[in-house]
């Protein structure tokens, strides 16, 4: 009976904290940060480097160029043919809105951390 308690208590924390790493105020929608998402990966993908920049809150543009995205974009030459993307998780704090995406690819896997205000405007971009 005891065991049953813990792996219950171990159940709800689990179950909470879940939930916790999804919710998102009514400023953002899970929808439209998916397809922003899918999008800004596809452009890294198709080296569409000017169209992520378009996507970019405008006093960031001077840190997110072109030649910054080039250069970042470059380390990852062996990651193979993109495939899909396996898990997204959805987060907010002060009223930014990040998205964290395992991206497949042939060779290997890398984690994109996608944030956006409520304009939907890119605020931050990481690759790994």
């Amino acid at each position: 009976m005891k065991n049953l308690s813990v792996i219950l208590i171990l159940s709800i924390i689990m179950f909470l904290g879940g939930c916790g790493s999804s919710q998102l105020s009514d400023k953002y929608s899970e929808q439209v940060l998916k397809e922003s998402t899918e999008e800004i990966i596809s452009y890294l993908n198709n080296e569409n480097f000017e169209a992520i920049v378009d996507r970019t809150q405008e006093n960031l543009k001077n840190q997110l160029t072109v030649e910054v995205l080039q250069e970042a974009w470059s380390n990852f030459d062996d990651i193979g043919e993109y495939d899909s993307i396996s898990k997204m998780v959805f987060q907010e704090k002060d009223n930014i809105a990040t998205v964290i995406a395992l991206a497949k690819y042939s060779n290997r896997d890398i984690q994109y951390t996608i944030s956006y205000n409520t304009e939907m405007e890119l605020v931050g971009f990481y690759l790994k």
